[in-house]
């Protein structure tokens, strides 16, 4: 028995039991750290190999997410930190990258069957484009299962009746038949001129459908089939060589039956004019109806969405002029450089389709000849607020007005004095087509002279005006005699010249000449527009700021519009001539005139000018009248004045203007008759399928049938309607103005950039 107290030996037993368990925990710790190390290995591979498999697919925004949220330094992670994240991100990228891949799997998918498709279409195409060829079909490849297994309990009830010998057997042969998958065996032919050119055209149609994955595959094997066993007259072109009376009765019977499984030629005609017309007229602009168009052989047709790319047209609202909608709803906007013209009787919506969208979205400077004020009062407020200051002139409110001196655009040196004056009394009396234009042109001769004499006053003189050349207009005898000797007396050739006619000129005929000028002038002489037309409110070059463009709303009652032409003429002329002088510089956004009743202003030169010229020089017009009668009547050619216009808009036309459209717009050929008719008759464009369409006619282009996009229809638009005028310092009214007439130095037309600008007045 050892020694309890013999501590030493005790010693010498315990140390290699604990060496031994100090191993095992060793050999433990290092097994644990192998298995984790295993763990974290697997893991790190489970990460990688899911990396792996998406980034091919890192296009899609969810796996995109996934992979960036995985930190640079993941394979510097310790095992918890990657079992986390192998939690968090390979369960997601599993399940999205195993999605691409099924949707990847299901595109070549429907790659195959649309090739399949595609060829198949050809196939059709070619064969009905050949009629020497000759159209087969196999029954028993042809008919759907369902059709087969009925067709096969029919055959096997139609063997014969009797109880004998060979009736037994040809029975037995005859279910024979059946079973063995008759009529596998059994093919059809006819001579593809055999098939009316109407049917071939459905089945090209068909086949086109087909090819767009429209129409199922067995559908136009059938209508197929049923062309060639119709018009084939059922003849055989393949059979078994046993001619059994078995054979027979099942021949018999398939002809029989085959009539109600295929589709007959009323079908097709129904089922093909039916998805045709959808196509078109709801989807003009897919490919599949774009090659039906094609199909149609030709001819006048339509503009789709698809042409839009190849036309002076584009469908980005604000980017060019807004002209209407395609039946789909695509935008249709031109920003050509062209001019407009819009034809649409009164309260066809002209102002709410065209005019005040295009008020609302377009960016540059516009001036707006305003029938009614409802441009104004729908857009002024947005445009102040969005794009630059606004400038109301409404002789009908002459205390909310912006005021205008026409004789501020003549300059008083002789080199211009002239010809400015000449251009200003044109605009004032306009002949109309008169059948006498002499004492038009005597009447404008002597006001050119009156205010060529007027405009040599100096550039601060208040009498400098229009009142004053009116006041010349209706002399008495002394103060005409006076005006004799001033005008010779300025030592100016042209104006001595008129001196000497109106003292030469009998007394009667300057009266008369005299009589006929204040008419076209009676505005001015009653001193309707006195108060208005004391200086000017704005500078033309004003609206060369492409920065903050302003717009001029020239607003006038409808019953006002023949009175006050003379002053909307000379505004408007005047502007032109003055943009008309050199070509600008860098001119992002063209000044746009929207000019409402454009021929009750009659025919000034200006405005053909600007209309064939204009956009070189940052000019485009829009011209709008009632009916092509009215453009007749106001302009010597209505052809001339009309194709200077690149776009045309049509609407709700009358007899005429229905029947001009349709001569013009030129003939279609039917989709499913190939016959040539009118792209539109005009019995059509007067009924009420065109109430609310606009045609489109543009120089070069296929003609649109635009839908008329009323702006209050339009949820982005009809908010911004009828917002306040923004009060700036750069719009304020006349009232609060501090303009004196004495302190007003007129724009000279030489030098634009001379005088101080006045304040525009405006109305809240």
């Amino acid at each position: 028995m050892p020694d309890s107290n013999n501590k030493t030996g005790t010693a010498k037993i315990l140390a290699p039991l604990e060496m031994l368990g100090a191993g095992i925990v060793r050999a433990w710790e290092l097994s644990r750290q192998y298995l984790e190390d295993q763990q974290l290995q697997k893991c790190q591979a489970h990460i990688k190999a899911c990396i792996t498999r998406a980034e091919p697919h890192q296009d899609e925004p969810e796996i995109a997410d996934i992979l960036v949220s995985i930190p640079d330094t993941w394979e510097e992670m310790a095992l918890p930190e990657t079992k986390a994240l192998e939690r968090r991100v390979c369960v997601k990228l599993d399940a999205l990258s195993e999605q691409a891949a099924q949707a990847i799997a299901s595109a070549e998918k429907e790659a195959e069957a649309q090739a399949v498709r595609t060829k198949r279409c050809a196939e059709i195409l070619s064969l009905m484009n050949d009629e020497s060829s000759v159209a087969e079909f196999n029954a028993g490849e042809v008919l759907k299962k369902e059709h087969l297994e009925n067709f096969r309990r029919v055959l096997k009830s139609s063997g014969p009746r009797g109880k004998g010998v060979v009736d037994q057997i040809d029975d037995a042969e005859l279910q024979a038949t059946a079973a063995n998958n008759y009529p596998k065996n059994i093919s059809f032919s006819c001579a593809v001129g055999q098939i009316p050119e109407t049917q071939r055209q459905l089945l090209r149609i068909g086949a086109v459908l087909l090819k767009h994955d429209i129409i199922d595959p067995e559908w136009i094997e059938l209508a197929l089939a049923g062309a060639i066993f119709e018009f084939g007259k059922a003849r055989v072109s393949q059979r078994p060589d046993s001619t059994s009376r078995a054979q027979k009765i099942a021949l018999n019977t398939l002809i029989e039956s085959l009539p109600v499984y295929l589709v007959d030629s009323g079908q097709l005609q129904e089922d093909i004019a039916h998805l045709s017309n959808q196509l078109q007229t709801k989807h003009p602009n897919t490919p599949a109806a774009q090659e039906l168009a094609n199909l149609a052989g030709g001819g006048a047709a339509w503009l789709t969405g698809a042409d839009i790319p190849k036309s002076i047209y584009n469908p980005a609202m604000g980017d060019g002029l807004f002209l209407g909608a395609l039946e789909d709803g695509t935008f249709l906007n031109y920003d050509g450089e062209g001019s407009l013209f819009t034809i649409a009787p009164p309260g066809a919506g002209k102002s709410r389709c065209q005019v005040i969208p295009n008020l609302l979205t377009y960016s540059g400077p516009a001036i707006v000849l305003d029938i009614k004020g409802e441009c104004y009062s729908d857009t002024a407020g947005f445009r102040s607020q969005r794009y630059g200051k606004v400038i109301r002139f409404a002789p009908h409110d002459k205390e909310n007005s912006a005021r205008y001196n026409p004789l501020d655009f003549v300059r008083n040196d002789p080199e211009h004095l002239a010809s400015d004056a000449r251009k200003m009394a044109d605009m004032l009396i306009v002949s109309n087509n008169a059948k006498d234009p002499y004492w038009d042109n005597k009447g404008r001769d002597f006001l050119t002279a009156y205010i060529a004499f007027i405009a040599l006053l100096s550039e601060g003189d208040k009498e400098r005006n229009m009142a004053s050349v009116m006041d010349m207009m209706s002399p008495t005898a002394d103060m005409l005699e006076n005006a004799i000797e001033a005008l010779r007396d300025t030592g100016i050739k042209f104006l001595e010249r008129m001196a000497n006619q109106m003292e030469t000129i009998p007394q009667k005929q300057r009266e008369s000449a005299m009589d006929v000028a204040r008419t076209h002038l009676s505005a001015w002489d009653l001193g309707d527009l006195d108060a208005l037309t004391t200086h000017c409110d704005w500078k033309p070059e004003e609206f060369r700021n492409q920065d903050n463009p302003p717009t001029l709303y020239l607003c006038i009652q409808p019953e006002d519009i023949g009175r006050f032409a003379s002053v909307i003429r000379v505004i408007i002329g005047q502007h032109l001539e003055h943009f008309l002088k050199e070509l600008p510089e860098d001119v992002e956004k063209p000044i746009v005139f929207f000019l409402d009743e454009a021929p009750q202003l009659g025919n000034f030169e200006p405005l053909p000018k600007a209309a064939s010229l204009g956009r070189q020089y940052g000019l485009q017009l829009w011209l709008f009248a009632q009916n092509r009668d009215q453009i007749e009547k106001a302009y010597q050619n209505a052809e001339t004045i009309l194709g200077n216009a690149v776009v045309q808009c049509w609407m709700n036309c009358d007899e005429d203007a229905a029947a001009n459209l349709e001569r013009n717009l030129g003939r279609s050929r039917g989709l499913l008759d190939g016959m040539e008719k009118p792209l539109v008759q005009s019995h059509e464009i007067r009924g009420p399928e065109y109430n609310d369409k606009i045609i489109l006619v543009g120089r070069g282009q296929k003609p649109a049938r635009l839908q008329k996009h009323m702006v209050f229809n339009d949820e982005t638009l009809s908010p911004l309607l009828g917002l306040d005028v923004l009060a700036t310092e750069d719009i304020v009214h006349v009232e609060e103005s501090s303009y004196s007439a004495d302190e007003h130095k007129p724009v000279d037309a030489g030098d634009v950039s001379s005088p101080e600008q006045a304040d525009t007045s405006q109305p809240n």
